[in-house]
């Protein structure tokens, strides 16, 4: 039983790990510089607790701020109560199939998580935002 629980325990750490993003007293790695104070929602959906209803119509990944981001690419993870976790890269804002049909299937404890959202800021250049996680409740 507890070997069964294993890989789920390990798939969910390491998924909470990288929704927080990559944290440094420099502002820059490479030259992608990342930035603070952003907010990466899914639409509207602040993170946090999420309904099973407000959760199943989300379409996009939002980054929010005065100005325009052009995102990239993000990662997309879902790990369910029961069942197999799900892994995938995501390009643009949009929400890929394969991540709206888990999406629908979510029940509550499920765990979402958009990790190394990756955008071209309104200056031009690269910068990397801390992501977001999300547990589906009931009601």
């Amino acid at each position: 039983m507890i070997e069964s629980a294993l890989p789920r325990v390990f798939v969910l750490l390491i998924l909470i790990f990288f929704s927080f993003g990559y944290r440094s007293d420099k502002k820059t790695l490479g030259n992608a510089r990342t930035e603070e104070g952003y907010e990466v929602t899914l639409d509207d959906v602040t993170e946090g607790k999420v309904t099973v209803d407000k959760i199943k119509n989300v379409q996009n990944v939002v980054i929010h701020n005065q100005e325009h981001y052009l995102i990239n690419s993000y990662q997309f993870a879902m790990a369910p109560k029961d069942g197999q976790s799900f892994l995938m890269d995501g390009f643009g804002f949009k929400l890929l199939n394969n991540m709206k049909q888990h999406i629908l299937n979510a029940k509550p404890g499920d765990l979402i998580v958009l990790a190394h959202v990756k955008a071209k800021g309104a200056d031009g250049l690269p910068m990397t935002v801390r992501g977001a996680s999300y547990i589906v409740v009931k009601e």
